[in-house]
């Protein structure tokens, strides 16, 4: 009423927020039709919000600190030998399709980090699995530094800090087809499985596996330049702040 600009910023992705519910839409879009721009974290809500509404929203991610961007500080790897992963214990971050992969390779030591009900304890209750339960980041970020594969196999997703921080630290990933994690690994950052499929993660373990072997250190390099080109702090606010400075001067 007051003629100030609205701008919609969906810090999820947006249709695993909405699901099938035709009221939370129908509202969705009240909203999109008011605002003067509409910002989305991932490609897969640009696509859904053009599809549904017929507007354009734009990508900005989220993002991490400089500090936290790690180089040359990584040793060429032999193998994977360490795997790590920092979250809630849940099936939704698929934690089943992680256990699937622990039980095809014995020889492998995996670590989770993060907290975990009784009943999730018992599940993961293998010899290669080490649970660390709720730590400190500092903890997490020593954890990642050691570590020679970053799993992230969560069923849904707008745009993981977690898996933002193991790209900083230039670990390989291996990651489910969610959110922006697609738009984070790219080509050259780590591996792509199908979300909620054991056997896709599985056999994307196998592909990590090969691909480290390779070219560890290219992957790792990879990352951490795509990191500070595209996710750091000052990259993504000033993006933002020059969006407001633009609507603010069209109002």
């Amino acid at each position: 009423k007051r003629s100030v600009p609205i701008v919609l910023h969906c810090h999820c992705t947006v249709q695993d927020q909405l699901g099938n519910n035709n009221l939370s839409k129908c509202f969705f879009k009240k909203v999109v039709n008011r605002a003067n721009e509409i910002i989305v974290l991932n490609k897969v809500s640009q696509d859904w919000v053009l599809n549904e509404t017929g507007r354009k929203a734009l990508v900005l991610p989220n993002f991490i600190d400089e500090k936290l961007v790690v180089e040359n500080k990584r040793k060429k790897t032999t193998g994977i030998k360490e795997v790590f992963f920092a979250g809630h214990l849940l099936e939704s971050k698929g934690i089943k399709e992680m256990v699937a992969i622990t039980e095809k390779n014995p020889d492998i030591h995996f670590t989770f980090a993060g907290v975990y009900t009784d009943e999730m304890k018992k599940f993961l209750d293998k010899d290669n699995i080490t649970l660390l339960g709720d730590v400190e980041h500092e903890t997490v970020l020593n954890y990642l530094d050691k570590s020679d594969l970053y799993l992230f196999l969560s069923h849904t997703e707008g745009f993981s800090i977690s898996l933002l921080e193991a790209m900083a630290r230039g670990v390989p990933t291996l990651v489910s087809n969610v959110g922006a994690n697609e738009d984070m690994v790219g080509d050259c950052g780590g591996v792509i499985v199908k979300a909620k499929n054991a056997n896709s993660a599985v056999n994307g373990f196998k592909e990590a596996i090969q691909l480290t072997a390779e070219d560890y250190d290219t992957i790792s390099m990879t990352e951490i330049s795509k990191v500070k080109g595209y996710y750091l702090t000052n990259v993504v606010l000033d993006k933002l702040l020059d969006l407001y400075k633009e609507i603010e001067d069209e109002k």
